[in-house]
């Protein structure tokens, strides 16, 4: 098969050699068509990914910062108070990392 420039007539070549009869298609291309819609973005550099990650990191990380650790040794079994202590640490946390 050959492929021919658009707007010109498709055709068929037909020749005989011993018993066979091979065939030759000769196709036109068909008109260009209008711009397609855009894609997606195509694929990006090892570089541009990590520096997407390290900016995404750079912003996140420090959002807890300001929770400090709550630093006590619970007891066993642990007595109420110390129970709401962690419920309140925890709390605390959650509403940094809402920011």
């Amino acid at each position: 098969m050959t492929t021919l420039p658009a707007g010109g007539a498709a055709n068929v070549i037909a020749s005989v050699t011993g018993n066979r009869l091979p065939l030759t298609f000769k196709i036109p291309q068909g008109a260009e068509g209008p711009t397609g819609a855009t894609g997606q973005p195509g694929e990006v550099t090892l570089t541009d990914l990590n520096n997407a990650v390290l900016n995404v990191l750079s912003q996140s990380s420090n959002i807890s910062n300001s929770v400090l650790p709550l630093s006590m040794t619970v007891n066993d079994p642990p007595p109420q108070v110390e129970v709401q202590q962690i419920v309140n640490k925890v709390d605390e946390l959650i509403l940094a990392l809402r920011r």
